[in-house]
Parts: C-alpha cells; structure tokens; sequence
C-alpha cells in the first residue's frame, strides 16, 4: 500500500486555525506587488507574459491546495496546461500583441486572478475561482492576432 507516498506528494493544507494575519499581510503584499500602475502606456507584452506565468505559478500551486475538491484540481490541471500553450502563443506573437486595444486590462484582470486564487488557497472555498479563470483563458486568447489563436 502506497497511502505515506500519497501524503507526501500531496501539498500539505492550512487548518483554518494555522491562518493569521500573517498571512492576510503576505496577500496583501502580493497584489500590491502584481497589480500594475493604472497608466495603460506602461503595459506591455512583457508585463502580460509576467503576469501570465504568475498565473501559471498559482494555478500550479493550487493543485496541490485542500481548498479545492478533486473534481476542481482537475479543471485547474486543465488550466494550468491552456495557460502553459497561451504563455507559448504569447511569446511567438509579442510584437503583434503589443498593439492589443484590451492589453491593459487583461494584464490588470490576470493579477487580480493570480491574487483571488492565491485567497482562495489561504482561505477555502475554491468553486468560485474555477470559472473565472477559464474566462481569463478565452480573453487572453482574443488578444492574440488570428494565426496565433490556432494550434500549431
């Protein structure tokens, strides 16, 4: 029987009781650190490719998390493999997307998915997280000229 390998291949959780406000400053200090400044010429395709492999990184992180039920972990392993293809279209395409009208709120609107998703882990209550993010995937897949929308 492979139960002890199970346990430590699996992230561990927080009890409700290990969280603090410890943890409520880390999360603060995380979306003050993603969230870029509200002038929409700053943004770029670089700041969009940061925020989407933070994206990536907590999507990741929360597969392993105890806020979410099994059929969640696996929608977000589903995720975390569209963000990875997405990471790579946005790559190949940088220069084509620097000229994306919705550039600034997409980079905006994925730290604030990177920031609920971390909340969620710390906090519980994981459903509510799933669907907004695959919306997140469709709109980031917008940005990206036709050519680059089809997989190659």
């Amino acid at each position: 029987m492979q139960m002890p390998r199970l346990h430590r291949s699996v992230l561990p959780g927080r009890t409700r009781a290990d969280r603090g406000a410890l943890a409520a400053i880390e999360l603060q200090g995380l979306s003050q650190e993603m969230t870029p400044a509200r002038d929409d010429s700053a943004f770029g395709p670089r700041h969009l490719l940061a925020a989407l492999d933070g994206l990536s990184a907590a999507v990741i992180e929360a597969t392993g998390s105890w806020a979410f039920l099994t059929a969640e972990r696996i929608q977000l392993i589903d995720a975390a493999h569209k963000l990875a293809w997405l990471l790579v279209r946005v790559n190949r395409s940088e220069a084509a997307i620097a000229r994306a009208p919705d550039l600034a709120g997409t980079t905006r609107a994925i730290a604030s998915a990177t920031y609920r998703l971390r909340a969620v882990q710390e906090l519980g209550e994981g459903a509510d997280a799933i669907q907004p993010l695959f919306d997140l995937i469709v709109r980031i897949d917008q940005l990206l000229p036709r050519t680059a929308q089809l997989y190659q």
